[in-house]
């Protein structure tokens, strides 16, 4: 979960770095991003069991069957796998959120308060989706949330890690980018799959 996020936000500062000539986060919103998605929400996980999944057998009866592979199992490709998209989803969050403050009006200031908020949103919407069922998990990424929102739209802590507080439109942005973020985990693995398929079928 921590290499995934953090993969994401290397990648998505690279590409807004490139697009823009200048990094979309300062180094104390990087800063602040790690302490909202790395401290609670993520020992949350560490000590909440996985969420399990129920299954059809094929006589007919539900059976609870593990969503990920646990031990050994878990390791190579699957963690590879893991790991690549949570990075690739966190980069879609934080670049929709970033674009959208770019198109419209509002100071770059205003731009660079919404992709913090986008990736800090994008990484939070997929640790609760991985432990739906944790009433830990949910409370830690809400308290997380809420200290976000409570920093931006505070003026002085806001000034203070770059930031500005953001009204209803730069706020429907970043929903935009979270809703990002809850169907990336749908999508990537299909496009995986495709882009693999295809890489097969163009070998010689």
């Amino acid at each position: 979960m921590l290499i995934g996020g953090n993969a994401g936000e290397i990648s998505f500062s690279v590409l807004g770095t490139l697009l823009s000539g200048a990094s979309p986060l300062s180094t104390r919103q990087i800063l602040l991003v790690n302490l909202l998605t790395d401290m609670f929400p993520a020992m949350a996980v560490a000590v909440t069991p996985r969420d399990e999944t129920t299954e059809d057998s094929p006589d007919g009866e539900s059976t609870l069957t593990d969503s990920v592979p646990v031990g050994v199992a878990a390791l190579g490709d699957p963690l590879t796998r893991q790991i690549r998209e949570r990075g690739i989803v966190t980069t879609l969050g934080a670049t929709t959120a970033w674009l959208i403050g770019t198109i419209t009006p509002g100071s770059a200031r205003r731009t660079s308060t919404m992709a913090l908020c986008g990736v800090v949103g994008a990484q939070l919407t997929q640790t609760v989706s991985g432990r739906r069922h944790s009433p830990l998990v949910l409370i830690t990424a809400l308290g997380s949330a809420a200290v976000l929102v409570g920093l931006v739209e505070t003026p002085l802590l806001s000034q203070f890690f770059g930031c500005t507080p953001l009204g209803p439109v730069a706020w429907a942005g970043v929903a935009t980018a979270m809703g990002v973020a809850i169907l990336g985990p749908r999508l990537v693995p299909e496009i995986d799959a495709l882009l693999r398929r295809l890489r097969v079928a163009v070998r010689p």
